[in-house]
């Protein structure tokens, strides 16, 4: 009796924690009720039925899903309810050594899955353990594993060596399910495949509603094989009837009535370990250890519940042998309800309080009145045999029993020894709280990347603040600081002296380092019993194993801290932020807006070395040019042609247009200049640029002047070659903050620099044609030429152009003709007095346009002298001309075909026209006596005819038109206008007349030629362009004959002629009294008036009639 008792309360103790299995229970008529003694009834007090939280808590806290409901199953305990998963996976061979893990919880909120497994060695087929699940099945649900032709379930008695087909019955036990008031279940088991297959498990409810899921099988040759047992045979401790199995595992569990209950190799099976794992998923080999039986009564056949309740839930394990503490002795007089709340945990003392009229509260209630009074319930003369099976050593999993056959007779069996108290060793062991350390360091890298807004190039000189947001910090119980603690200031450089100069650059660099450490304690210490063993020193050595076991496991666990704090650590400072900010901006820039700008937010990566891009924004200008004519102050339509060069830093000087030097300057369609950027960045655009390279500079140069303009150089009385730059004036301009986003108009005021044509030192310009010095400073910017090159012009002989400020002027080229008169017999030019009285001087030439002539500008027109005004409204030109009566110095010509636009008299046997439009003209020498006809605006002109004569030569009011060859007339364009009309007689006495037109050079006749001249521009270097031309004149001569004759016959018959008279010819101009003569209009002598002057008052045949005696 004291051996009984003290066996029942340690298998009391124990009673908490053991599992159930998977088939369905027997309705409530079938279980035999224990009997309960009329001297015990509960103790309850104001019982209030547990709510879905406590039955949560206290029977379903295990399982992945917490409930929905519940409802009182026929054992009297709630079955809980809720949603209903299912899932077929693989059944992992990984053994698993943790707790609350009955089932596979990702499994059933999975999808179709996939699983690849190897063929056994030498073998053409793959051994494939599956795994279905089921949470929440509706009572009397099916389920069913839906396998393809070829593919065989094994037996659970298959090992490795000896692969065994399942019999019908047990291939059905296995692959089909049928739930009674259970609340989860799952099976392990394994198939035989011979290539890739589909394996599906169907689930049904009575309501019709279906739940289906796959799962996709590969064999591979390269993955490793499926486990199964090994035949290691039969434990060495056995005794009695042969165990089923040497090996094997849990196979099935189900959740019933709040516990768990287990199938082993398919068979139904009892937990026997507190609080230890069994369950299908990564379970591990089991071997047969010994042989035990139970007591007559504790055990009845297909009722798996209430045996669970019946043989470990109460107090029967008195056949086992493996009670795990030295027994109690408790006292005769302990109560019983003392005694329930000693030996029950807490779980137990719930159902046995909340639900006191369950099988399971009747059962424990039972089993302690049966301690409390020493009676054995159960009782009888035979018994059953109990195989036991123990995990792989070091395993935290139940000890497992079978329940075999019925021990025939009610005698002891000779093979089944008898159960002596035995003698049983322990030792305790704790395991006290573990630390560990860890650490880490981190860097963070800043590469400044400074470049231009527009240009994208590079920018040093910058200097950056790079700030961390935080210096220091904790994380998950460990601290960090960052070295330096605090901001780094970059100044980017990286120039280099080549031409990739402002490729590269705008570099600089900062790294913080950031030092991490933590350390932790494990959270609790561990402490345990082993044993029973043999011997004391089986014990100690297993407590100092297991001890050593837990010290592990808490460094690990102290380790995983550390781990978890390292990682949370680095996913916190796996980006550090940083304030990006430009405290001073190079010279050329400011700053800019958007995400790149000069102040900025980053984050930075650990252990990263990226660049941080930061714009610049840099000055701009943009430049026009408007061409305009220096006289008219209209612009020029004619094109010029302008050269820009570009600071080189590289290079230090100037450079032209090609290479880095990407600006040209081109005529716009309203007629001004641009310039414009052809760099790939710019698109076309008409902004100029700062640049680190270019510092801002840039000289402009007309490289070449309209056509019929004089080029902009430096010297007016020195031009260079046409379409150089050398030797002109420059106009060089610096991009200053006062001027970004400014156009500049460049006028001729802003002259300020000068190409020179050869290097002389100081500041250089590549022009293209050779490196020269440019020189720079303030100029006189007007301008002022020598008009009349001869001279001998009348009228203006010099002109300034007076700079203006925004527009760019230039001066047309003038035109020069230049005529000489000679003696036609003497071949030269004769002085006055060198050819009697008759002189080239006087002579008066015409000056006639001979085509319309325009004004070089393009744009005003015919020239019009009245319309060329300076800024008084003066006009700037004026020609001398003869008029019908005097000389005009202030005349303004109107230069249309055949109108008059200068005139001028030889002198010294010159005479030229100056400061005269390019085109074309002719000079016709005036015969005394024209009268030029003049139009209503008072200005001369030609008609293009001349009158027709009669026979004495007068006027008879009918014109003709000019003979003419294309665009010159052949004729001389006085013709029929003669200075003096002689009349005279003919051979026959008839009266004939003649036509001359005398110079206004005594003693000659007029030149009357047409000389046509065409003034044409040459280039931009030439400022006059001349015409030169010659003529050659006869002296006005004429022999005479003297015939004496009788005066006195006075008939018409022909007169006696006289001989020996003599004569003498006097120079009228040469006698004394020649101022005492008159003189006719054309400047002849009038005869009449010299006879008187030396006419005698008396005469006789003796004395001379005329008295030249004094000559």
């Amino acid at each position: 009796m004291q051996y009984k008792l003290k066996h029942r309360l340690s298998a009391a103790l124990m009673a908490g924690a053991m599992c159930c299995t998977m088939i369905p229970a027997a309705s409530a008529e079938e279980i035999s009720t224990p009997e309960i003694a009329d001297t015990f009834v509960p103790e309850i007090t104001d019982s209030v039925t547990p709510d879905l939280s406590q039955i949560t808590e206290n029977l379903y806290n295990d399982l992945p899903d917490a409930p929905t409901g519940s409802y009182l199953g026929s054992m009297g305990l709630p079955v809980a309810t809720g949603e209903t998963k299912i899932s077929i996976s693989a059944w992992v061979s990984d053994l698993y050594d943790g707790t609350d893990a009955h089932m596979d919880a990702d499994a059933l909120n999975g999808n179709e899955s996939t699983v690849i497994v190897g063929r056994n060695p030498d073998a053409d087929y793959a051994v494939v353990p599956l795994l279905v699940q089921t949470e929440y099945p509706a009572n009397s649900a099916t389920a069913e594993v839906v396998l393809p032709k070829g593919v065989e379930v094994l037996s659970y008695a298959s090992t490795d060596a000896d692969l065994i087909s399942a019999d019908d019955a047990e291939q059905a036990k296995i692959l089909h399910q049928t739930y009674a008031e259970q609340s989860a279940a799952a099976t392990g088991f394994y198939v035989k495949a011979f290539s890739d297959f589909t394996a599906q498990f169907v689930y049904a409810s009575p309501d019709g509603t279906t739940l289906q899921k796959s799962i996709h099988v590969q064999l591979s040759d390269d993955a490793a094989p499926a486990q199964l047992y090994a035949d290691n045979g039969v434990a060495t401790l056995a005794a009695g009837p042969t165990p089923p199995y040497a090996t094997g595992k849990i196979t099935s569990i189900a959740k019933e009535g709040g516990t768990w209950l287990i199938w082993f190799n398919g068979q139904e099976a009892y937990c026997c370990s507190h609080g230890l794992n069994g369950q299908p998923n990564g379970c591990p080999t089991y071997t047969f250890d010994h042989v035990s039986r139970l007591e007559p009564g504790q055990y009845t056949p297909g009722n798996h519940y209430a045996n669970q309740i019946n043989i470990w839930g109460g107090l029967g394990q008195l056949s086992l042998d493996m009670l795990d503490s030295k027994p109690v002795v408790m006292s005769a007089d302990t109560e019983q309800p003392d005694l329930i709340s000693e030996i029950y945990d807490e779980t137990q003392q719930w159902i046995i309080t909340n639900y006191p009229d369950s099988y399971a509260a009747q059962a424990y209630v039972a089993a302690a009145e049966e301690l409390a009074d020493g009676t054995a319930v159960q009782s009888g003369e035979n018994g059953y045999y109990t195989y036991i099976y123990n995990p792989p050593a070091g395993y935290a999993w139940q000890i497992v029993a079978l329940v075999g056959e019925e021990i025939a007779g009610g005698t002891e069996i000779p093979d089944v020894p008898s159960a002596p108290e035995p003698q049983y060793y322990s030792a305790s062991w704790t395991a006290p709280a573990q630390s560990a350390r860890g650490s880490f360091d981190l860097t963070f890298t800043v590469n400044t990347d400074k470049y231009q807004l527009n240009t994208l190039e590079k920018v040093d000189g910058a200097v950056i603040t790079v700030t961390p947001s935080q210096t220091s910090g904790s994380v998950d119980g460990g601290s960090w600081k960052m070295t330096p603690a605090g901001a780094q200031t970059i100044t980017t450089s990286g120039h280099t002296q080549d031409d990739n100069y402002h490729l590269n650059g705008g570099d600089g660099s900062a790294t913080w380092t950031v030092h991490y450490e933590v350390s932790k304690t494990s959270t609790s210490t561990l402490s345990g019993q082993e044993g029973p063993f043999t011997s004391q020193a089986e014990a100690d050595a297993a407590a100092e194993a297991a001890k050593n076991a837990a010290i592990n496991q808490l460094k690990n666990e102290a380790q995983g801290m550390v781990d978890a704090a390292i990682a949370s650590a680095r996913a916190q400072l796996a980006n550090i932020t940083f304030s990006y900010d430009e405290i001073t901006i190079p010279h050329g820039f400011d700053t800019t807006s958007g995400a790149l700008s000069s102040h900025q937010t980053i984050t930075v990566p650990a252990n990263s070395s990226n660049y941080y891009q930061m714009k610049n924004d840099e000055w701009s200008v943009k430049v026009s040019i408007d061409k305009i004519d220096s006289e008219t102050k209209q612009r020029i339509k004619g094109d010029a042609e302008f050269k820009i060069f570009e600071w080189d830093t590289v290079r230090q000087c100037y450079i032209p247009n090609g290479g880095y030097n990407q600006y040209k300057v081109e005529r716009q369609a309203d007629g001004t200049y641009k310039v414009i950027n052809h760099s790939n960045y710019a698109n076309g655009s008409d902004n100029i640029y700062y640049t680190q390279r270019n510092e801002g500079k840039f000289v402009i140069v007309e490289s070449h002047a309209p056509s019929g303009y004089y080029g902009d150089w430096t010297d007016v009385t020195k031009p260079g070659t046409a379409g150089s730059v050398l030797g002109k004036r420059a106009y060089a301009f610096e991009i200053t903050k006062a001027l970004d986003g400014q156009t500049i108009w460049l006028g001729n005021a802003d002259y300020n620099a000068d190409i020179t044509t050869a290097n002389s030192g100081g500041t250089l310009i590549d022009t293209g044609e050779g490196i020269v010095t440019i020189t720079f400073g303030s100029r006189n910017a007007d301008k002022t030429y020598t008009t009349d090159p001869t001279g001998i012009a009348s009228n203006e002989d010099s002109y300034t152009m007076h700079a203006d400020v925004d527009t760019m002027q230039n001066d047309r080229t003038l035109g020069s003709i230049t005529l000489s008169k000679a003696d036609f017999d003497a071949a030269r030019y004769l002085a006055a007095g060198n050819n009697g009285d008759s002189t080239l001087e006087g002579a008066v030439y015409d000056l006639y346009a001979a085509e319309d002539i325009l004004h070089p500008n393009g744009v005003s027109g015919i020239v019009d002298y009245s319309k060329i005004t300076d800024s008084s409204g003066n006009p700037i030109w004026h020609t001398t001309v003869l008029t019908n009566g005097a000389w005009k110095s202030d005349y303004l010509p109107v230069l249309k075909k055949d109108y008059l636009v200068a005139s001028a008299a030889i002198k010294d046997g010159k005479l030229a026209f100056s400061n005269l439009y390019l085109g074309r003209y002719y000079l016709v020498e005036r015969a005394t006596g024209i009268v030029i006809p003049v139009d209503s605006n008072g200005q001369y002109y030609l008609s293009g005819k001349y009158p027709l004569l009669n026979k004495k030569l007068e006027p008879t009011g009918s014109y003709a038109a000019l003979a003419s060859n294309g665009t010159e007339y052949i004729d001389y364009v006085y013709r029929n206008q003669y200075s003096a009309v002689a009349e005279s007689r003919a051979l026959d006495g008839s009266k004939t007349y003649d036509g001359y037109y005398l110079s206004f050079a005594k003693g000659y006749l007029c030149d009357e030629v047409n000389h046509y001249q065409s003034l044409t521009y040459a280039d931009e270097s030439t400022y006059v362009v001349r015409a030169e031309d010659q003529t050659q004149d006869e002296v006005l001569k004429s022999g005479f004959s003297l015939q004496k004759l009788v005066s006195t016959t006075g008939q018409p018959s022909p007169a006696i002629k006289l001989g020996g008279a003599g004569f003498k010819v006097y120079r009228v101009s040469l006698l004394s009294k020649a101022d005492q003569f008159a003189q006719n209009a054309d400047g002849s002598y009038d005869t009449a008036s010299i006879l008187d002057v030396y006419r005698k008052s008396s005469y006789d045949q003796d004395t001379l009639k005329f008295d030249f005696s004094d000559e």
